[in-house]
């Protein structure tokens, strides 16, 4: 995203937000919470306070989930400017609702809530994908944040915020977002981004007027850059999460933890690299990984190779060894393909040139085409990226999926005045952190052509997460007795009523709980069968260009016919998978 394309939607955000403030102002009827983004957690008693400048009158309540139907409803008397206590009863379980208010004067006044999972609950191995972007200093959003299980900030402090001034380095700022997430027990990862204009290189073709703003340009020299990755290493290195953020439903130990997981090197010099020369960033790698790493042990430093020609000017000037991981910034509406297309190339790509690295999805841009699509969308990827084994994923901020002063559809929040409206997604994230973090990945189930059904194991109960990539498919799925359908918003039915369940899918994920154990057994056969004949094995339908380089190199070296066998003889296994497919869990 351009330095002017941010800088219009932020001014036109600041626009709208001043406008609904003034509305927020004139509203007669205010409704809050004590947590932020008028939420709950579950458990917790659903407790409003509302505050009306109307003439004290009845008032007539009521609450609706996402699929319409009333959950509770009551009575109460506000108005004359007080504050109200408004509690529902009976409690509403984990979801997204409307509050609605009827005066007996005339007028209403609805408010979407919501109720979260304990983001306690469920916590795994696999936090590192539940990742939204940002470096806000409010602790209202690192709350919201939190509350939902997001793990990690992708913090994004660019050079050109930290040093707006040659040699002041604006450290106070780095340091509150550090306390900010170390109180929640957050890690970060640290971007780096972007070059002062005061440090910036004129690209040679300038006048052409096609290498974008400065910030986009590569630093003239490189002590300055050191100097601020020294700075900014030098008071983050070292810090750890407190031994006090540890609760006793851990999984996993958090106390000790470094808080800052890892350093991104996008520094927005590659976007302009077309217009200048590839050597310069080269450089501003070299030192990062250098230099943070004289602070102490970092788990990883991400280089910004994630597009196959950076990645290719990268490998050829001997720089693998200066980047731990690749950082990507993927987007669209298939992740399916989108991913797998990504994981056919990159990695063949690397380890042919005998640098194998991971990869780290930073900047995240997928999401489904409305704000009632989003949540079962949000399901669907995350159970995308378990099933391809991801450990890094971030929600991308600078588009709208975190918060955004407009109303973006698949936005997790809306600014409204001086608090935060939810969105569906705010639910669907929380809830898919739920499921997924701590579950472990079995293998897929059989479906048709376009479906998916991916069974996972959580706390020792089969869970399946199932959608089709584009038209409704009908799926039969064995499930137990206790068996029910949860959708991403938290609705649930009962399904275990026969042995095996007719499930309509589309493209908004849903989850099984309680499959039958007898299903384990297809999955683990669906997993060898999906590493030896698709994209992530050797043999697949589809052309991939490093594929093609690897058996032309490997039958002038080898044999001229040792592809051709390479081939056949994944095709003979996979066959004999096939006709002796493995019986039991520990198969």
């Amino acid at each position: 995203m351009s330095r002017r394309s941010a800088t219009s939607v932020m001014i036109a955000a600041m626009a709208l937000a001043a406008t609904v403030a003034c509305l927020a102002d004139t509203d007669p009827c205010r409704i809050s919470t004590v947590r932020p983004a008028r939420s709950f957690i579950a458990g917790e008693p659903i407790r409003f306070t509302v505050q009306s400048d109307l003439p004290l009158q009845n008032v007539t309540w009521t609450v609706t989930d996402h699929r319409g139907a009333m959950r509770a409803s009551g009575s109460a008397r506000f108005g004359g400017g007080g504050a109200s206590t408004l509690r529902v009863s009976p409690a509403v379980g984990v979801g997204y609702y409307t509050l609605a208010l009827q005066f007996e004067q005339g007028g209403e006044t609805t408010r979407p809530f919501c109720v979260l999972p304990d983001p306690e609950e469920g916590r795994g191995a696999y936090s590192g994908i539940f990742g939204i972007g940002g470096a806000n200093t409010s602790p209202v959003v690192w709350d919201f944040a939190a509350q939902a299980g997001a793990r990690q900030m992708r913090a994004e402090f660019g050079w050109t915020s930290v040093e707006r001034y040659e040699g002041q380095y604006e450290l106070p700022w780095v340091e509150t977002v550090a306390d900010l997430a170390e109180a929640r027990g957050m890690q970060l990862t640290v971007l780096t981004g972007h070059t002062p204009a005061h440090y910036a290189a004129r690209p040679a073709d300038l006048d052409r007027g096609i290498a974008g703003p400065s910030y986009t340009w590569q630093p003239e020299g490189t002590v300055e850059w050191y100097r601020f990755i020294d700075a900014m290493a030098g008071r983050l290195a070292s810090r750890q999460l407190p031994a006090e953020s540890a609760e006793p439903s851990d999984t996993l130990p958090r106390a000790g933890k470094r808080l800052v997981v890892a350093w991104e090197v996008w520094s927005e010099a590659d976007a302009a690299f077309y217009f200048g020369s590839w050597d310069r960033y080269l450089d501003m790698l070299r030192i990062a990984w250098c230099t943070v790493r004289s602070h102490g042990r970092v788990p990883v430093v991400y280089g910004s190779c994630g597009h196959m020609t950076e990645m290719n000017l990268t490998c050829d000037a001997g720089v693998g060894d200066y980047f731990d991981r690749i950082a990507y910034h993927p987007h669209g509406a298939r992740p399916e393909y989108d991913l797998m297309h990504w994981y056919r190339n990159m990695p063949q790509a690397l380890i042919a040139r005998g640098i194998p690295r991971d990869s780290a999805f930073t900047e995240c841009d997928f999401h489904g085409s409305s704000a009632e699509s989003e949540p079962g969308f949000i399901l669907r990827l995350y159970a995308t990226l378990r099933a391809m084994d991801e450990r890094h994923f971030v929600r991308s901020s600078c588009t709208g999926g975190v918060i955004s002063g407009r109303d973006v559809a698949y936005g997790m929040a809306r600014a409204v005045g001086d608090g935060l409206e939810p969105r569906p997604a705010y639910v669907g994230f929380a809830l898919t952190r739920w499921l997924l973090e701590s579950a472990h990945y079995i293998g897929p189930l059989p479906a048709p052509e376009g479906a998916h059904v991916e069974l996972f194991m959580r706390d020792g109960v089969p869970l399946a997460v199932a959608w089709t990539e584009a038209e409704p498919e009908q799926v039969s799925l064995q499930v137990a007795p206790s068996a029910f359908l949860l959708d991403a918003l938290g609705g649930s039915t009962r399904i275990g009523d026969r042995p095996t369940a007719a499930l309509d899918l589309t493209p908004e994920a849903v989850a099984v709980v309680n499959v039958s154990m007898e299903s384990v057994p297809d999955a683990i056969s669906g997993a060898i069968e999906r590493a030896l004949t698709t994209e992530l094995g050797h043999e697949s339908p589809h052309d991939s260009g490093w594929i093609d380089t690897l058996e032309a190199d490997a039958a002038a070296v080898v044999a001229p016919d040792f592809a051709q066998r390479l081939r056949a003889a994944v095709a003979d296994a996979n066959q004999q998978v096939r006709r002796n497919p493995s019986q039991g869990a520990g198969a």
